[in-house]
């Protein structure tokens, strides 16, 4: 799978759900990439830094959809008119072109919305940010209930652990149930969790 970044991602989102795949890529926690691997794709040559002022790097550019079957998005701090790279919408319109799964993390939502392609769908928003989501982008249902939502080759969260959640599905639908069961075991999670568990809220 290919992750991109949006500058100010939530660190805690992207580290869960790689966590998550590492645990089921392998025996234990032995971290071979052998049944899931992932890169970090941009079509800028620095470093993407998070909202908490870590900085990543990508291992992949210029950034192509072609080799991947999953194109992860993380947001965070996202502005709701964010300017996208032009490699990067090329990214995830490819992507949604060759019927690939769509993950949004956190606010990657927003920028998804602003680049048109979850116009009439359902999109996961945090409880917090659903009055501003949906004054931006009336033609988006924000859905507040729910961890995360899936809505045709899209799946969106509301970020922090819900992208643990989202990974869980990922692995038990591509992988398998034990094996998401282990690596949910390892990060000291008791159970996998439903889209429909509701977020927590104030």
């Amino acid at each position: 799978m290919a992750l991109y970044l949006l500058p100010e991602f939530t660190l805690t989102p992207v580290a869960t759900f790689l966590d998550t795949l590492r645990l089921a890529a392998d025996e234990g926690d032995r971290s071979r990439p052998l049944q899931c691997s992932w890169q970090l794709v941009s079509d800028n040559p620095g470093r993407v830094r998070s909202s908490c002022g870590l900085s990543l790097g990508p291992s992949e550019r210029p950034c192509r959809a072609e080799p991947f079957d999953c194109l992860v998005v993380a947001g965070g701090r996202t502005p709701v008119d964010f300017d996208w790279p032009p490699g990067g919408a090329d990214l995830v319109r490819t992507a949604l072109a060759r019927n690939r799964t769509v993950i949004g993390l956190c606010r990657a939502s927003y920028a998804m919305a602003g680049l048109g392609v979850l116009a009439g769908r359902r999109a996961c928003v945090h409880w917090l940010h659903r009055g501003e989501f949906l004054d931006a982008f009336p033609d988006v249902e924000p859905v507040s209930d729910a961890v995360y939502v899936r809505d045709g080759n899209f799946i969106t969260c509301a970020g922090g652990l819900g992208a643990v959640r989202v990974a869980n599905w990922l692995v038990e639908h591509r992988v398998g149930l034990d094996t998401a069961v282990k690596a949910a075991r390892i990060m000291l999670f008791d159970r996998l969790v439903d889209h429909g568990e509701a977020q927590p809220a104030a």
